[in-house]
């Protein structure tokens, strides 16, 4: 994370969410966590989306579906 614009580097988050996924196919669980990856940030990128929406503002950045999915 850059503490200076508080920005999460995709390259940052890509590594973590690969990372991740190898250690669960290693532990025979990667369908579970390739779907725990997809799900949680879709369902933060959607919650996101519907408040903006209702109020003609963002009330989330990009960057919380990016630290969910990793």
């Amino acid at each position: 994370m850059d503490f200076r614009t508080y920005e999460i580097p995709d390259t940052g988050w890509i590594l973590v969410l690969a990372l991740g996924l190898l250690h669960q196919h290693v532990a025979g669980m990667l369908l579970e966590a390739a779907m725990a990856a997809a799900f949680w940030p879709a369902s933060v990128f959607i919650l996101a989306w519907v408040h903006s929406r209702l109020r003609a503002r963002a009330g989330l950045g990009l960057g919380d579906v990016k630290l969910l999915s990793g």
